[in-house]
């Protein structure tokens, strides 16, 4: 960057770098496309999905990237919440959710 350019005010203040975040339905589409961008920009990241095969394909794809976890689940059921929440029970703070799915 040449010396006359002024810094970024917003770089801190919208920075992902350390950051946990979740993304329903990030196996494809929107959400994996959502998944890697995060990843890219420092965040640790939760991917949500129901097909496992697709999930896991998006996890190999993503990793590449970051720290990225999977939770197989229909997250509009009890059953698919509590996968999750399982999911993230040793994270200390979430920062960021994109309710995707």
């Amino acid at each position: 960057m040449p010396q006359n350019q002024p810094q970024n005010p917003y770089a801190d203040l919208f920075s992902v770098a350390g950051k946990t975040a979740v993304i329903t339905g990030g196996s494809s589409g929107l959400g994996l496309a959502m998944a890697e961008a995060y990843l890219r920009c420092g965040a640790r990241v939760y991917i949500t999905g129901r097909k496992p095969d697709q999930l896991e394909a998006a996890r190999q794809e993503l990793e590449v990237h970051g720290e990225v976890w999977t939770a197989q689940g229909d997250v509009a059921t009890p059953e698919g919440v509590e996968v999750l929440r399982a999911a993230l029970k040793d994270e200390d703070k979430l920062h960021v959710l994109i309710n995707n799915a």
